[in-house]
């Protein structure tokens, strides 16, 4: 420390454990160092808020702690104030006030701590409270209910205490019994925002004892609908009968008037003397009725059906009238009426009460299906007659067997094929209804056709016309060959005598009478008998009729005609009926002699026809 007389002095604490010396300096000289000395640092100590209920009732204790229980010494300061200073690390006081603020500072080996935050308490006021009862003399009579009322009626609870025993705590600021004893001390504390207030002062309560009355023993369980009863074997008497049910005080009940249920029915015996009333009770039993039930409710049958009955509701049963029914004792009979019925059911339950109910089972009349249908040949209309009964009212479902259906009362229906079909018929009147089925046999149908030949020909053809079946089904054959002939074969053949264009009408049928009949008009075409003359000689040149050979003919269409020399040489030819050989073979004139010829003619029949023969040339 240079040119000073000052104190040496530490700008800043040294750690915790050094020492310290000093080297004194004059004009640059130094001097030799102080002694040393060892420099001690003390801790600091350190408090949080306080530990403390800072929300408390008016008169409570309240008691601080600090947070650090090692420190030397604790201050507590109240508004700026010091309360405790002293190594106790607790404040306790129950002299708080609203507003008050608190803080603490600690103290460790001289060192004090920085103050913790300062805290606001607050005090809750203590409630007052006052107790009244209903009772103006606080005195009773054994079991008259008594109300006391606690006051003011604004606070958060209410403890009604009977002696020491707390008999009510909640909100009401009332409480309301009729059990209390003779003697009975009665006081309330009210509880506001947390904080009680002092006992109410307390109410003592006379109560009188009732006389002892006796009600008698429980009337024995009673149905609903039965007579009044008369309660008996109360004492003493005098009293009043109350009670559901009851329509006379001296002791009638009316069950009907009561309803089904347990009843307290009491008994009411006023003291003459003291006034007080005392009262018994029986416990009256009226029992209901059965209720019954009945499954189905509303049955209905078809003529000739049945319907289980099912009832519950009691134990034994008994149905009226028996007519229909298997068993009219038990629950579950089977009805079987013939007509419609009205049963009446009466039931008795386990208690011996009776009930009844009625049920009617509506018998509806069944139709009877049926119905005729003649056998037919396929595809002819089958044409069905309903005689179902009755004939009014009904409806009809038709299945024909072959997959169709009608709704009709009496339909057609064709069958495409021969076969034996199972018809049913379902009439149905309102819910009831019968079926009927019945075979429908439909036969083969018979298809006539048939062809000829030739369907061309001469009356005097030795060659019959051949007619050929080709029906279908056919056992029996009706030919009308358009001439007044006939025949029953199946395949005839027919000589027209006459020429004629002619109808043929076949009418085929089978042993199961289907027919069917083919005609086809101008069928057969019958021509006159041709006429063919050829002279067997002829004189070329001579100018007579004779000159030129030709061929006379009727009903040709065409002709070709060939003459031969005797050497076989064609020496004429031509196709044209009005045409002929006048002798000559390539402009040269034939000489006398026999020559042959082949003609060809087609006549009205198309039919060719070849004639051959000889012819004598002369001059």
């Amino acid at each position: 420390y240079e040119n000073s007389s000052l104190p040496l002095s530490l700008k800043r604490p040294s750690t915790q454990g050094n020492s310290v010396f000093v080297v004194d300096s004059v004009n640059g000289c130094p001097s030799p160092p102080s002694p040393r000395m060892s420099v001690v640092i003390k801790q600091t100590p350190v408090l949080i808020d306080p530990n403390l209920n800072t929300n408390i009732c008016q008169g409570n204790v309240d008691v601080v702690t600090a947070s650090n229980p090692s420190l030397t010494s604790y201050q507590f300061w109240v508004n700026g104030a010091l309360v405790q200073d002293s190594s106790i690390d607790t404040y306790t006081t129950s002299s708080f006030n609203n507003g008050d603020v608190l803080f603490m500072i600690g103290n460790l080996n001289g060192c004090p701590s920085a103050p913790t935050t300062p805290v606001t308490i607050t005090v809750r006021p203590t409630p007052t409270i006052t107790l009244v009862s209903s009772d103006p003399n606080d005195s009773i009579c054994q079991g008259t209910p008594i109300t006391f009322t606690a006051s003011p009626a604004t606070d958060t609870a209410y403890l009604f205490f009977n002696g020491s025993s707390l008999v009510q705590d909640g909100p009401s600021s009332t409480y309301t019994t009729n059990s209390l004893a003779n003697n009975s001390s009665i006081s309330v504390v009210a509880v506001n925002q947390g904080c009680p207030s002092i006992p109410s002062d307390t109410i003592t309560t006379t109560v009188i004892a009732a006389p002892p009355v006796n009600a008698g023993t429980d009337p024995a369980p009673v149905c609903i609908t039965a007579a009044p009863v008369t309660l008996t074997g109360f004492t003493p008497s005098g009293g009043v009968w109350t009670g559901q049910g009851v329509t006379s005080p001296s002791g009638t009940v009316d069950p009907t008037a009561a309803g089904s249920g347990v009843h307290q029915l009491v008994y009411t015996y006023v003291d003459p003397v003291s006034g007080c009333p005392g009262l018994d009770s029986v416990a009256f039993t009226v029992n209901p009725l059965p209720v019954i039930t009945v499954v189905p409710a509303s049955p209905g049958i078809c003529t000739g059906q049945n319907v289980q009955l099912l009832a519950t509701g009691g134990t034994t049963y008994v149905w009226a009238p028996s007519t229909g029914l298997n068993n009219a004792n038990i629950s579950n009979p089977v009805a079987s009426p013939t007509a419609t019925t009205a049963y009446l059911l009466s039931v008795t339950d386990g208690n011996n009460c009776s009930d009844t109910a009625s049920v009617t089972v509506t018998v509806n009349p069944k139709p009877t299906a049926a119905f005729t249908a003649t056998d037919v040949c396929a595809n002819t209309p089958t044409v069905f007659t309903n005689t179902s009964a009755p004939v009014i009212g009904n409806s009809y479902v038709w299945n024909f067997g072959d997959g169709q259906t009608s709704g009709q009362s009496d339909p057609t229906h064709t069958y495409t094929t021969a076969d034996s079909f199972a018809v049913s018929l379902i009439a149905e009147l309102g819910s009831c209804n019968d079926t009927f089925i019945a075979p429908v046999v439909v036969y083969p149908a018979v298809s006539a056709a048939f062809t000829a030949t030739p369907v061309v020909s001469f009356a005097d053809s030795a060659d019959p016309v051949m007619f050929i079946d080709h029906s279908a089904n056919a056992t029996i054959w009706a030919w009308n060959f358009g001439d007044t002939y006939s025949s029953g074969l199946e395949s005839p053949s027919h000589v027209y005598k006459q020429p004629g264009v002619y109808t043929i009408t076949l009418v085929a049928s089978n042993q199961y009478g289907c027919i069917d009949s083919a005609t086809k008009e101008n069928y057969i075409n019958i021509y006159p008998v041709p006429a063919v003359f050829v002279p067997n000689a002829f004189t070329p040149g001579t100018g007579n009729g004779n000159g030129l050979l030709q061929v006379y003919t009727s009903g040709a269409i065409y002709m070709e005609w060939f003459i031969f020399d005797r050497w076989g040489e064609k020496v004429y030819q031509s196709n044209d009926i009005n045409s002929g050989w006048d002798g000559t073979f390539m402009g040269k004139p034939q000489p006398m002699g026999v020559y042959s010829y082949a003609l060809k003619i087609v006549f009205d029949d198309k039919q060719s026809r070849q004639l051959k023969g000889t012819v004598t040339l002369l001059r």
